[in-house]
């Protein structure tokens, strides 16, 4: 019985846990399709009202993000590049 109660309280423990590091991915993916009045002005959980799919490809085109992208990827690449040449 004593067991059981200790494993339980742990559950409880661990899902709390667990929620609060989750909840600021999912206020992330959330923020991530809503209009900017939405995210200053509306509640923080609520899901959007209108989902903007069109946020990414704004985010694409005026952050340069496709520049950006292409760096890491070429970073990557070399260094991965770099460190196969030094192991062998």
């Amino acid at each position: 019985m004593l067991k059981t109660t200790k494993n339980t309280g742990l559950y409880l423990l661990m899902s709390l846990i667990a929620v609060l590091q989750l909840f600021p991915l999912y206020w992330l993916v959330v923020s991530a399709f809503k209009d900017n009045s939405e995210i200053i002005g509306g509640v923080v959980w609520a899901l959007p009202t209108e989902w903007r799919f069109s946020n990414f490809s704004e985010a694409w085109v005026s952050a340069k993000v496709n520049q950006y992208f292409f760096n890491s990827v070429s970073v990557t690449l070399i260094t991965l590049f770099l460190c196969c040449c030094l192991l062998l």
